[in-house]
């Protein structure tokens, strides 16, 4: 009897190493021909998530969900974690993988930060120069006026960025811009006040945190009935996004 006992543990070790159906531990019990990743999201908005999973196409044409090993090319730009989830963290692209089977499924992600929403804060002007009927003194002037504020609504679709400008909270204006690779944002547009028009060009911003910018651009005044302009240049100061 305990010859036979001996034998029996032996025998359900052995099918329990293999498994049920004689397969070694771990493995596959189906073939698979081929592997995708759902959905099929390649933008991602700094320091948000999405989770991604892995698709196996089987031998008969259905599919099914699987988990593969997931990996990311650029850390620095794009976490994975064992669950497929993605999250965002810093500005750039990465490679996201799934492994499976022998078969792997990449899906390339751009990161950029999100410029989206209401922002408020200060500029100050750094420098001035007019032409035509500007007489020199309204420099003197307007450079020793204190921060003056203003406010960026904007909307962002991926690169594009559209939104409205509002200075010294009585003067709005329409801007539109985009976002490079690296995430700096440029604008342009105008806004009115009374006589006179100021156009916004070589804006130049960033955030990398979603919640405070600084940069520079030039402000172009023109008015009515003057020949000429006044340009200054300008930093913001104090700008986040609550």
């Amino acid at each position: 009897m305990k010859l036979l006992h001996l034998l029996l543990v032996l025998a359900a070790a052995s099918a329990a190493a293999c498994g049920s159906d004689g397969s070694s531990p771990g493995s596959p019990s189906e073939t698979v021909t081929g592997l995708t990743i759902s959905p099929q999201t390649d933008f991602i908005k700094l320091k948000a998530s999405e989770k991604f999973t892995a698709m196996a196409q089987l031998p008969s044409g259905a599919t099914k969900e699987v988990a593969p090993r997931w990996g990311s090319d650029t850390t620095s730009v794009a976490t994975v974690d064992t669950n497929g989830l993605v999250t965002a963290v810093g500005v750039g692209s990465a490679t996201i993988t799934a492994d499976y089977q022998g078969l792997r499924a990449t899906r390339l992600i751009q990161v950029l930060p999100d410029y989206a929403g209401r922002w408020t804060g200060d500029f100050v002007v750094t420098s001035c120069s007019v032409t035509g009927g500007f007489q020199a003194q309204w420099c003197t002037q307007i450079r020793a006026l204190p921060a003056l504020p203003a406010r960026l609504d904007l909307v962002q679709t991926r690169s594009a960025v559209s939104g409205t400008w509002t200075l010294q909270e009585d003067a709005t204006g329409s801007v539109t811009g985009t976002i490079s690779s690296g995430g700096r944002l440029t604008l342009q547009g105008s806004v009115f006040r009374g006589n006179l028009t100021i156009t916004i060009s070589s804006w130049d911003s960033v955030t990398t945190d979603n919640q405070t910018m600084t940069g520079t651009f030039t402000l172009t005044w023109t008015a009515a009935g003057v020949s000429g302009s006044a340009r200054t240049g300008v930093s913001l100061r104090g700008f986040e996004r609550p």
